[in-house]
């Protein structure tokens, strides 16, 4: 396994062979205002550039976004990653086989393609 982080909140983990966007915040560095109340509110987020480039973040097998907050999922993550990939919302049931505790258990309501709305139940 190897993970590498992005951002803050923006990740990069590879798998058994595949790849995985988690949380991607892809806005050119300073692209939103600071946020009101918090300690550095007067800082333009995000406050870092991409320490990867775009090309290679883009070039994954699927996107997991465990909450849509800006900072994890953004209006430029929308924008730039292709529409064919498969986004994982954190709230669906997966098993995670083979671990040395309990197999922990995630929550994903449902698997969507950018391109597509969620189907509403």
């Amino acid at each position: 396994m190897n993970i590498q982080q992005i951002r803050n909140a923006t990740l990069k983990l590879t798998y058994a062979g595949q790849t995985f966007l988690i949380d991607p915040m892809l806005a050119e560095q300073g692209a939103y205002a600071g946020l009101q109340g918090a300690p550095n509110s007067h800082l333009s987020n995000p406050t870092v550039g991409l320490v990867v480039p775009l090309e290679e973040l883009v070039a994954v097998d699927a996107v997991i976004v465990t909450h849509t907050h800006f900072d994890h999922w953004d209006d430029a993550a929308k924008t730039l990653l292709p529409k064919h990939l498969p986004v994982l919302p954190a709230q669906t049931l997966v098993p995670v086989p083979k671990l040395a505790i309990d197999p922990m258990l995630f929550e994903v309501e449902a698997i969507v393609m950018l391109g597509e709305q969620p189907a509403r139940s």
